[in-house]
């Protein structure tokens, strides 16, 4: 009741036939605006209330019958910052209809809720119109209280599904410690921060999912809000990643061996070259030069395959000049052999562009292909010309 008196603005009485005030006592509230001691008729009342509100307080007061009551409520004009609650009830005074009633100021009250109103709004609108999945869980099981329609898009289920179910009834969890893990996390801190987790949906497919989560009061209970984002294109990338960096590391250390491996390949075949050539054909000791130079040759085929793995296995577009590539592996394969060899290369020939690698082992190949087949002794020609597209 002191309550009431601290907030009391005004009691009155109203002819309701004449629309004109008998009566209005101010009360202990005085706001600046409404202006009770400057009220004559109905109207005058009814000019200090809202426009949206005037028509149903005048409804609600027209339409009071002997020995009835009713609540009624209004807020000031725009600009104003002010709501009033009061309770209007028919008496009689004098033989005559009358209308009795009181307004309390309650604009701290409506305020709070209109305000509470527009925060709850403001929730379902983020709520709804989250990319993420966003749902709500009691804390004690996991029972689903609401999801968004993110949620149902990752995970296929709808709120009609998962509504008054688990997570773990749902199989929603792949490792159903990972949930209990969480719980504990809450339980001890209150919420939880970037955890990583992977999730099953409706149809079986699994999703790694990076959640935050806070425990929060809803009607008394604990629940868990919790947003999930779902990463599996991020994490699949990421890994794509490490394993392109891993084949670059082991890319680049072909590299080097290869380039080393052929360095030594160069004087070990120099040296058996030498050694061929002062060999006489029939020597026995020939033949282990021969089966070393094979040896070399299957280490030079190696170390072609650790290049081009250093290079992904594309090959790689660059000038090369032929005639200087085509002595060098003719002299290499024929040099101390029975094989007598000639190139014929056309003057000024520009450049080939191509792979000097896997030129070179074209060539190679062929060369040594002769040589076997030449093992008693023949003769090696090679030309290169320029020739046209289309000609014979």
């Amino acid at each position: 009741m002191a309550t009431h008196d601290a907030l009391l603005l005004v009691d009155w009485q109203l002819d309701p036939e004449a629309g004109r005030f008998l009566g209005v006592e101010t009360g202990t509230r005085s706001v600046d605006w409404l202006s009770p001691e400057r009220w004559a008729t109905l109207d005058d009342l009814l000019a200090e209330v809202h426009p949206d509100d005037r028509a149903e307080l005048r409804d609600r007061l027209a339409a009071l019958g002997p020995g009835e009551h009713v609540m009624v409520e209004g807020r000031a004009l725009p600009g104003r910052h002010g709501c009033f609650r009061g309770m209007v009830r028919t008496c009689g005074v004098g033989g005559r209809r009358v209308l009795c009633g009181h307004f309390v100021d309650v604009t701290h009250e409506l305020e709070g809720a209109r305000i509470l109103a527009r925060s709850e709004e403001r929730f379902r609108l983020a709520f709804d119109a989250s990319p993420d999945a966003i749902n709500l869980n009691r804390l004690e099981d996991g029972t689903y209280l609401d999801v968004n329609a993110a949620f149902t898009r990752l995970m296929g289920w709808t709120l009609d599904e998962v509504r008054g179910r688990t997570s773990i009834e749902l199989g929603i969890w792949r490792d159903p410690a990972e949930r209990e893990r969480l719980v504990e996390g809450l339980r001890a801190r209150g919420r939880i921060d970037n955890l990583e987790a992977d999730f099953v949906d409706k149809f079986g497919h699994v999703h790694r999912g990076l959640m935050s989560a806070r425990v929060l009061e809803f009607d008394g209970e604990p629940v868990i809000l919790s947003v999930t984002r779902d990463i599996t294109e991020q994490v699949q990338v990421e890994r794509r990643l490490r394993r392109l960096q891993h084949l670059e590391a082991l890319g680049t250390l072909a590299a080097g061996i290869a380039h080393d491996l052929n360095n030594i390949l160069t004087v070990l075949t120099g040296n058996l070259g030498l050694l061929r050539a002062e060999l006489d054909r029939h020597d026995p000791r020939r033949e282990l030069v021969d089966d070393s130079f094979e040896a070399l040759e299957r280490a030079a085929s190696l170390s072609r395959q650790f290049l081009a793995f250093a290079k992904g296995g594309e090959p790689r577009r660059q000038a090369v000049d032929l005639a200087e590539l085509l002595g060098r592996l003719l002299r290499l394969h024929f040099s101390g052999t029975a094989v007598r060899w000639e190139l014929d290369v056309e003057p000024e020939l520009p450049p080939v562009v191509g792979d000097p690698e896997l030129l070179s082992q074209v060539v190679g190949n062929l060369a040594s292909n002769a040589r076997h087949f030449l093992a008693g002794g023949g003769r090696v020609s090679v030309r290169a010309r320029r020739r046209a597209l289309g000609e014979g």
